[in-house]
């Protein structure tokens, strides 16, 4: 089993792996709960076609760009060096749901 609930292609899936370990450098937080917030994000989606539109919009950002949209309720500023510790984290999803396919 996939640790990502949505289809992904082989491609799809290594950029997915740097997203969550971009939000792992960016907050400290593990590995295990990136994956789950990245699986609550796009949870239901099909990225498994890495000619798709879809995908296509996907890869056009850089995974700073998708680890911050998927972290923060808000992003104040997009640069990798910004003050981030009065931010608000989006909720982690419940632990032991169906998003937390790593260990926790």
């Amino acid at each position: 089993m996939s640790r990502y609930l949505m289809a992904t292609s082989p491609t799809m899936e290594a950029y997915i792996d740097d997203i969550a370990a971009e939000m792992t450098e960016l907050t400290g937080i593990p590995i295990s709960e990136s994956i789950a917030r990245i699986n609550h994000f796009w949870a239901g989606n099909d990225m498994s076609n890495d000619d798709d539109l879809g995908n296509g919009l996907v890869y056009h950002e850089l995974p700073h760009y998708w680890a911050m949209a998927i972290l923060y309720t808000e992003v104040k500023s997009w640069s990798p060096d910004a003050d981030r510790s009065n931010w608000d984290l989006r909720p982690a999803p419940e632990s032991g749901s169906r998003y937390w396919t790593s260990e926790q």
